[in-house]
């Protein structure tokens, strides 16, 4: 393929070609303060789009838009040269919002870098925090979806070490929650 430049330009919010598989969401209160920064900040951010106005990335930031000015509204964007195939337009937004971005040095955050109230009155809230922890719980599932599964060895060398620790006999019975766990067969019963 060859290479891809980018050009920038002014370009009607209408005229934009939203991308059906993009991966991206905002709940309502990430686009509520998407809103908000457009309001204090003005457009930062640039949206990427290909030559036929196909949006590649910034697709909340183009809904934002939307709810704030209307089709009509002109954005800075910045267009490739040449449309994207399919794998290309994947890599970019996940390249763009995953691998090619830093990461928070917590510590200076939390030495009065900002206040807790100021940190989450600028997004980095429970909710944030909860999502960016399902995510990476997400992303870990997937990386190990593929990941040969490994029996446990037997312990059977082990019992009479673990009796003793346990200090366990013939007839006992664990109580966990409601229900009873024979320690040695595994039998249980309850609920």
């Amino acid at each position: 393929m060859t290479d891809i430049f980018w050009t920038n330009l002014k370009v009607r919010l209408g005229d934009l070609k939203p991308w059906a598989q993009n991966p991206k969401f905002s709940t309502k209160a990430q686009a509520q303060r998407i809103l908000d920064s457009f309001k204090k900040f003005g457009q930062v951010q640039t949206v990427a789009i290909g030559p036929g106005c196909e949006v590649y990335d910034g697709h909340q930031r183009l809904s934002a838009l939307l709810t704030l000015h209307g089709s009509d509204y002109e954005l800075d964007a910045r267009q490739s040269s040449r449309p994207l195939s399919d794998l290309e337009r994947k890599e970019l937004v996940v390249t763009l919002h995953t691998a090619a971005v830093g990461s928070y040095d917590w510590e200076a955050i939390a030495n009065g870098w900002a206040s807790p109230e100021e940190l989450q009155g600028w997004g980095m809230d429970k909710d944030t925090l909860k999502g960016w922890n399902n995510d990476a719980n997400n992303l870990k599932e997937l990386l190990t979806a593929d990941a040969p599964a490994v029996d446990a060895e037997p312990q059977t060398d082990r019992a009479a070490e673990l009796l003793e620790k346990w200090q366990v006999k013939a007839g006992d019975l664990w109580r966990i929650g409601g229900y009873t766990v024979c320690p040695h067969c595994g039998e249980k019963n309850g609920k």
